[in-house]
């Protein structure tokens, strides 16, 4: 906040540049303006069709997303500003103004031209509209022609400078705008446009979708051409290797194996159940029984195993031919001849008389015979098992190849049916005329309303916050001391008090202390002094040394001195002011005086009278330091003796610039104070001095600020 106020205080400071300037750019601004004419403004709108979806049945995929409508648009906006559309309007507008009541009045150049140099613009103007070119500025006459455009404000730069192409929201319509300061080339100027960019984009539309045409034509020729190709190889292939269909072949084929293998497990199982009942039924029997019984079946067993070989061929071939109807009669026919023959067996008297086993003997024969046929089967089936699984090897070739084909077909195909889509598409969309539409044409219209008083307020503004903002800067970066509250903040040091900017010329120290009339800023002065002799009184004690200097010279620290010095004699007090600054003497050449310091310290008989008021010591100046006056105990000496007649003893020591000859002084005060003034900066150096002087502890009283304004005159001691 108090920054603020600072910053407030240093615009009031300078209010008269804060209304000055804005003013002046005002009054410039209004002059510059005055005269500028009219403006009139003709826009155009044309619906696109890209956000209406009556159409969508021609689209395939309606699930546009919003930045793909977005750049359409945006092509749309950029292809309506091109050089090649907006040409074709400034040819139009140079053939009007050439040929018909022009729109603006000709420039110079124009004037300038001959009736044939007139004709040789309206006939190359007219050649390069009906061509859609543009002019070539390589050709010195074509050239020429551009100039005479640039000239009249027709040329492409000038129109697209007042033009404005931009989407309605988030509309289906896209508006143009043309500002000018003829009502009527305004209208002409975005019609003409509208007109040629609807021609123009129709006509590449138009193109370009011939050209999708033709090449998806061509394109859905050649992959139909390869997807037959591979078709014919495909069924070549399998005319060659007899292949009707391989996968119901082969399915047939793997059914065909399961069913064996099932028969074979079954027969196997008959192996070995008649095996074990024969097994059984010849331990019934003894040897002597045996022996009469194969001797008595010799003929018949000959007929019985003829059938059997007979029924054992039979067999392997109805297994061979797939178990096919025919050779089954075959097989249960010998079948039945077998049992035929087994029962005649059993009907003849070949057992001993004396055993009854004629059961046993026909259950001997039958499971004989079952066993023969079951390993007759189980051998055949396991043939025809091996056969079956050759075949189906044979095959997997064919398989492997016939899957080739078909992959190529069906990746053939499916290119195919894809490109006759986009086919059929684009060649239905290419009977349809383009979307883009002009739905309100450009009409003179009335004036814009006046901008020039608003940008005379602009330019006050902005003028006037570019004042301020200058201001700104510079108080930013302005590092000067202002006020007794940022000196005591930027060196932690306290500050006993201020004084005011007086006329020095002005200035009488004995009238000042009167009770005569003193000007307003004396008055001020006077009451400053006072406080700060208030100040400096707490601190000093009677008979004491006060040493006053500055960071640099010009700071003010004579002035102070003296003015210490007259403060306190107005009470009364006998006070001795001591010029002590060599290099500059500016109390000594000022205020005149009888008494140097010189003779002082060389001359012990020298006197100075201790008379109530103030008294000056001056010297005659020189390069040279206190010291080099007389050593240190004869200055002591010297000085003690002065604090004995005088009440206060003020040094006025110069600036601590000259830091060879200010510092001496300091062996022999009591106390030290510090003036500055006010706009004064605080560089390096001087900070060095600064934390110098604050370094000296008790002995060091502060800061008095010199050359404040009437706005910091009320200011008391203020402590970090």
């Amino acid at each position: 906040m108090n920054e603020i106020l600072k910053f407030t205080r240093l615009l009031k400071k300078y209010w008269y540049i804060l209304l000055l300037i804005p003013m002046l750019a005002a009054a410039l601004t209004y002059f510059l303006v005055r005269k500028l004419p009219n403006e009139f403004v003709s826009h155009v709108r044309i619906a696109t069709g890209l956000v209406d979806k009556s159409d969508a049945f021609l689209k395939t995929d309606n699930n546009d997303q919003e930045f793909k409508i977005n750049q359409d648009f945006s092509n749309l906006i950029q292809l309506m500003t091109t050089r090649k559309v907006v040409n074709q309007v400034s040819y139009q507008l140079i053939i009007n103004d050439f040929s018909k009541p022009p729109f603006r009045r000709s420039s110079k150049l124009v004037n300038e031209l001959n009736a044939s140099a007139m004709q040789y613009v309206v006939r190359t103007c007219t050649e390069k509209y009906n061509s859609g070119a543009e002019l070539s500025l390589w050709k010195n006459e074509e050239k020429g022609v551009h100039r005479v455009l640039v000239s009249m404000g027709y040329d492409y730069e000038s129109i697209i400078g007042k033009l404005f192409v931009y989407r309605v929201g988030s509309s289906d319509f896209i508006d143009a705008e043309f500002t000018s300061e003829n009502p009527e080339l305004s209208a002409f100027v975005v019609n003409t446009l509208a007109t040629e960019f609807l021609s123009y984009y129709g006509s590449i539309v138009k193109e370009n979708q011939n050209k999708a045409v033709n090449f998806l034509d061509s394109l859905v020729r050649q992959k139909g051409t390869a997807m037959k190709s591979k078709l014919q190889e495909l069924k070549n292939f399998k005319i060659k290797n007899r292949i009707l269909n391989l996968q119901e072949q082969a399915r047939s084929v793997y059914g065909h194996i399961a069913d064996i293998e099932t028969k074979r497990e079954v027969a196997k199982k008959d192996v070995e159940a008649n095996s074990a009942a024969l097994n059984a039924i010849n331990d019934k029997f003894n040897p002597q029984d045996r022996r009469y019984f194969e001797s008595a079946l010799i003929n018949v067993n000959q007929q019985i195993i003829a059938s059997r070989d007979q029924l054992k061929n039979a067999n392997n071939a109805y297994i061979q031919s797939g178990f096919s109807p025919a050779n089954k009669k075959k097989v249960d026919s010998l079948q039945n001849r077998l049992t035929y023959q087994i029962g005649q067996s059993t009907d003849r008297y070949i057992y001993n008389p004396l055993a009854t086993k004629e059961n046993l003997v026909n259950q001997k024969l039958n499971l004989e015979v079952n066993l023969d046929l079951a390993k007759n089967s189980i051998s055949s089936l396991d043939a025809e098992v091996a056969r079956l699984n050759r075949f189906i090897y044979s095959l997997v070739p064919n398989e492997a190849t016939i899957q080739a084909y078909e992959s190529d077909i069906d990746i053939a195909s499916r290119e195919y049916i894809e490109l006759l889509r986009k086919f059929n598409q684009t060649s239905l969309e290419s009977g349809f005329v383009s979307k883009l539409r002009l739905i309100e044409t450009g009409m003179p219209g009335d004036a814009k309303p006046s901008k020039k008083m608003l940008l005379v307020a602009l330019a006050f503004i902005v003028s006037l916050v570019l004042c301020i903002l200058v201001l700104f800067i510079l108080y930013y970066l302005d590092d000067s001391i202002k006020d007794a509250e940022q000196l005591a903040n930027k060196t932690g040091v306290p500050v006993l008090g201020t004084l005011n900017k007086v006329h020095v010329q002005q200035l009488d120290e004995n009238r000042l202390w009167s009770n005569k009339y003193i000007p307003p800023d004396q008055q001020e002065l006077k009451a400053l002094l006072r406080e700060l002799r208030f100040e400096i009184d707490r601190e000093l004690t009677a008979h004491s040394i006060l040493s006053i200097t500055g960071l640099s010279p010009g700071q003010g620290a004579s002035f102070t001195a003296l003015q210490i010095a007259y403060a306190f004699a107005a009470t009364n007090k006998k006070v001795l002011l001591i010029d002590g600054c060599f290099t500059e003497p500016v109390l000594s050449s000022a205020h005149g005086t009888g008494y140097y310091l010189e003779d002082f310290l060389r001359d012990d008989t020298y006197q100075i009278p201790s008379t109530a008021g103030v008294k000056i010591l001056g010297n005659k100046g020189g390069d040279y330091s206190l010291l080099e006056l007389a050593d240190e105990e004869t200055i002591k000496l010297k000085l003690q003796s002065l604090t004995r007649d005088f009440d206060y003893i003020i040094v006025d020591m110069g600036s601590l610039q000259n830091t060879d000859k200010s510092k001496e002084w300091i062996l022999f005060s009591q106390k030290l104070l510090s003036v500055i003034s006010v706009d004064a900066v605080i560089s390096r150096e001087k900070k060095l001095n600064s934390n110098y002087l604050k370094n000296l502890n008790e002995m060091y009283l502060g800061w008095v600020l010199n050359k404040t304004v009437a706005a910091s005159l009320k200011k008391k001691k203020i402590n970090k």
